[in-house]
């Protein structure tokens, strides 16, 4: 990988541009008489998703790059978030 940050800039802009174009087919869809709902929420998932993608794939760099405390400061950050995704799931 020779430019993390560019990776980086581009795994959050695909995520935030898939997560658009599934809230428009999902909207189109609603609009247009169907049930778009489970398609906007799909694009919703993904949007909220694309930060998280973006802390895990951090970690990959900080282990190629041999950097143990980013490592750990980042999975800890990581297992925060998976954290409060699931607490916030359960209710």
């Amino acid at each position: 990988m020779k430019d993390p940050d560019l990776a980086i800039s581009w795994l959050l802009r695909v995520g935030v541009l898939l997560s658009a174009a599934l809230i428009m087919v999902g909207m189109i869809t609603h609009l247009a008489g169907g049930s778009g709902r489970a398609i906007i929420t799909a694009g919703l998932l993904v949007l909220i998703a694309t930060p998280v993608a973006r802390v895990a794939f951090s970690i990959v760099i900080f282990v190629r790059e041999g950097d143990r405390l980013y490592v750990a400061i980042t999975s800890a950050v990581l297992l925060i978030l998976l954290f409060g995704f699931a607490l916030g799931a359960t209710g």
